[in-house]
């Protein structure tokens, strides 16, 4: 091993040490975000899309079993962001937490009876909620 490499490899210890690498850790948030919450929301949003009765397209079944999956899944995750360590405040962040957890009730709901209209609906309200919580806390977090 050259010097050069020597000290670049006692100098990387020595910073994964100090805690100075710790920074790029993923927040609780932004790792629930990414494994569940965006993927879920995504085949909502697809579905609710599908689902709408002005689009003229049939949900199969299948998809509908998928949407439902999501929806709990999400509705799951809305409810774990409500308390520590997610739960950045008490107000806002509460309030939009309990938003997406109700529309994803009602997705779930609606997909259950395979009513496109009501899943449609669910889903916008859902993306309604998102974008209010991602306005005031994306990034933050």
């Amino acid at each position: 091993m050259s010097f050069k490499t020597f000290v670049l490899a006692a100098a990387c210890a020595v910073l994964a040490a100090s805690g100075a690498v710790a920074a790029t850790k993923t927040s609780p948030v932004k790792t629930l975000m990414n494994k569940t919450v965006v993927p879920s929301s995504t085949l909502i949003f697809a579905v609710g899309g599908e689902a709408d009765p002005g689009s003229g397209t049939k949900v199969s079944p299948a998809r509908w079993n998928q949407a439902s999956a999501a929806a709990g899944r999400l509705k799951a995750a809305a409810h774990s962001m409500q308390k520590p360590p997610m739960a950045v405040d008490q107000k806002l962040w509460k309030r939009y937490s309990a938003e997406l957890a109700a529309a994803a009730d009602k997705a779930q709901k609606a997909a259950v009876a395979k009513n496109g209209a009501r899943f449609s609906q669910a889903a916008n309200d859902m993306g309604e909620s998102c974008s209010n919580c991602h306005a005031k806390y994306q990034g933050r977090t």
